[in-house]
């Protein structure tokens, strides 16, 4: 698994637009949890990726997947994208 120090080249910027795009896919719930999964777990190995998360516009739309519970795989994927920072932090 990587960490800070070993992914130093890796930029989030580059990989958001396109999770983004992916977490739109409202005719494809896989493909949404998939970009949920991928943007939790660049969270959680770089944590300072997290301000390229808020700017990138994610924290709303994911929100949005956790307040309409259509997929409910989606909905927890968004809990826990909202939990892991709390435990970290408290």
């Amino acid at each position: 698994m990587g960490t800070e120090e070993t992914l130093g080249g890796f930029s989030p910027d580059q990989f958001l637009p396109p999770l983004m795009q992916l977490l739109n896919m409202e005719y494809n719930p896989e493909m949404m949890l998939l970009a949920c999964r991928c943007i939790y777990n660049m969270v959680e190995a770089l944590p300072n990726s997290a301000a390229n998360v808020v700017q990138s516009g994610a924290i709303p739309l994911i929100c949005a997947k956790l307040f309409t519970i259509e997929y409910i795989d989606l909905a927890e994927q968004g809990f826990f994208f909202f939990f892991f920072p709390t435990q970290i932090y408290v």
